[in-house]
């Protein structure tokens, strides 16, 4: 049964291909996880992977005929190894995540690794490890709903389609949030003041329309055009406990272009060396260049400078209009491709290095 929105009892009946048949049952507030634990876990982590292939023939009898048994036995494992090079090639992850007296929980299985099982008291832990990106070509992601919170978190999934870049807008009393489900599944969440409202899109949108190009011009990235207005999708997503989604794309495009933005971003790029000696970066902030080689650190340099106009009183948000991803963080996380996703956890980790202590003081 149930007692408001948590599962208190919980049965399951299931049948084997023996045809066995089972029943368990579990009382309590755990009674979700200790089934999914039990039954589910055990089963995802002992079966074969989903493109796996088991034949179950009998050495000298096919259907009567020899030859056919002795090719089946020489194919097969060739098909097999095939499928496997392929599913290596091309990881997904499978993500689960669900909510109980403790807070929160994801389960995660990519290929045929063991699930990994993390555990989550506060909703914003949960959302920085979600938002976390990895060498993956596929994120899917199931959301149970058993919180507010949670049922945001399902809708967003439900709603992204994949090889587009779907933004969702939500509206609360003392901040907004935007959240992107990239092309293969990855999630970003950004937080604005209030009064931020079309801005903060506007220079999100400046980010991507630099950004999208050079993603979708790999040949094994899925994202549908290299042409931002029309791979994105812009929703509004109800914050009364409803989750309506309203897609409204032409609309708050409209909206951001009636602002006549020109905002002052910083761009950083990469100087190559032309043999005399190693990369470094050039980053533009307005009529200001901090370039390696002219300056000690670039990215240090920018936060001097912007803790400098802070301190005179112009409160200035840092944000990136165009940056290139380190060689060492493709390395580790983009596997064969990038994505937007990428792009946009390494935005948010120089912002906010760009931002530390750089703050506004009384």
């Amino acid at each position: 049964g149930l007692a408001g929105e948590a599962v208190r009892e919980l049965g399951a009946v299931y049948a084997t291909s023996w045809g066995e048949q089972f029943y368990q049952h579990w009382v309590g507030p755990s009674a979700l996880r200790q089934c999914t634990e039990e039954v589910l876990f055990p089963f995802i982590q002992d079966s074969p992977s989903p493109l796996s292939i088991q034949v179950f023939a009998p050495l000298q009898k096919v259907g009567g005929r020899h030859d056919a048994s002795r090719r089946l036995h020489r194919e097969i494992p060739a098909m097999v190894a095939q499928l496997a090079a392929a599913d290596e090639q091309r990881p997904v992850k499978r993500r689960y995540v669900g909510s109980d007296q403790n807070g929160y929980f994801v389960c995660d299985r990519s290929g045929c690794q063991p699930i990994r099982f993390r555990g989550f008291a506060a909703y914003d832990d949960l959302i920085r490890y979600l938002s976390g990106v990895g060498p993956h070509h596929r994120v899917d992601t199931r959301v149970e709903d058993h919180s507010p919170e949670l049922n945001v978190l399902r809708t967003l999934f439900e709603t992204a389609m994949p090889g587009m870049i779907d933004v969702f807008w939500l509206e609360y009393p003392e901040r907004n949030v935007l959240y992107v489900v990239d092309e293969v599944g990855n999630l970003t969440q950004f937080s604005h003041r209030v009064d931020d409202e079309p801005y903060s899109l506007a220079r999100l949108l400046m980010f991507l329309e630099g950004t999208v190009a050079e993603v979708a011009g790999h040949p094994e990235n899925p994202l549908r055009a290299p042409i931002l207005g029309e791979v994105i999708r812009i929703h509004t997503l109800a914050t009364d406990g409803t989750c309506r989604v309203r897609t409204s794309t032409n609309e708050w495009l409209g909206r951001v272009q009636a602002l006549g933005l020109d905002p002052m971003g910083l761009t950083i790029e990469r100087t190559g060396s032309g043999g005399r000696g190693p990369t470094g970066y050039r980053i533009t902030w307005g009529e200001q260049v901090f370039q390696s080689g002219e300056v000690e650190n670039p990215l240090e340099e920018a936060r001097r400078k912007i803790e400098q106009v802070r301190s005179s009183g112009l409160d200035y948000e840092v944000f990136l209009t165009r940056l290139f991803l380190d060689d060492r963080f493709q390395e580790q996380y983009c596997g064969s491709f990038a994505t937007i996703g990428h792009y946009l956890f390494y935005k948010k980790v120089i912002e906010q290095r760009l931002s530390a202590r750089s703050t506004p003081t009384a």
